[in-house]
């Protein structure tokens, strides 16, 4: 299908890992390379100590994917992980590197629209914060109701709501790449006037909505992969023409 390699770089969740893209496993077709991305403090790097600076996050993503930007590369992120994907878009920039073919972001509103700071739901006690995590999903109950299985999760999602919550966007000039937003139906978080993501673009952003809350990516994988596959065709070869 490509004439050349394209990476398929995958950033996951707040709280998650590079484990939640497992249904997006084997789904894609030859020629794009997934590449599941992890943050230190969980998962394959759970040895590593947490971090809450959303630029050191970025910073030791960059490193990671460094020596692979010289080929064609898309990124796709879940939530925090699309604001990564764009924080890592504009440190290519900085850096003289080349861009992505395409962004595909998903779960989250426009940077210009983030209210984390005003949420602060790191800092609720274990209860309220319970609560915010069974009305986002993405947490088995059985975990939210069991004390040993939140000493060991919690401490990873209350970490990476701080990242978001001190978090402060700075406004830059739009990028010229195509991108597209993936948004749940139920995801009423992720909704807001406008376009989402419009002002990061100087081109049409494409808004695509799924059947589902905040997670519902994980079961729209197959189709979701369809079409990451066919957009990023697509923008390769408008790249190469």
């Amino acid at each position: 299908m490509f004439k050349e390699p394209v990476n398929l770089f995958l950033l996951h969740h707040a709280g998650g890992s590079k484990y939640a893209y497992q249904p997006f496993t084997g789904l894609f077709p030859p020629g794009m390379k997934v590449n599941l991305l992890e943050l230190p403090g969980r998962g394959a790097r759970m040895n590593e100590p947490l971090v809450e600076d959303i630029h050191l996050l970025v910073e030791d993503v960059y490193r990671k994917i460094s020596p692979a930007l010289d080929a064609p590369y898309v990124f796709m992120g879940h939530s925090m992980g699309s604001v990564l994907a764009y924080l890592l878009t504009r440190k290519s920039i900085m850096d003289n590197r080349r861009l992505p073919v395409h962004l595909f972001l998903s779960g989250r509103t426009g940077p210009c629209y983030f209210e984390d700071s005003a949420l602060r739901r790191s800092s609720l006690p274990r209860k309220e914060f319970a609560a915010v995590l069974r009305d986002l999903g993405g947490v088995p109950a059985e975990v939210l109701d069991d004390d040993q299985a939140m000493d060991f999760f919690e401490p990873v999602i209350r970490s990476d709501f701080k990242v978001l919550e001190t978090y402060s966007y700075t406004p830059a000039p739009p990028l010229d790449i195509p991108v597209t937003v993936l948004l749940g139906k139920e995801d009423h978080s992720a909704h807001k006037e406008g376009v989402p993501w419009q002002d990061i673009t100087t081109l049409p952003v494409d808004v695509r909505y799924f059947d589902g809350g905040h997670f519902f990516l994980m079961d729209k994988a197959a189709e979701i992969a369809r079409l990451v596959a066919t957009q990023t065709w697509n923008s390769f070869q408008q790249q190469i023409a």
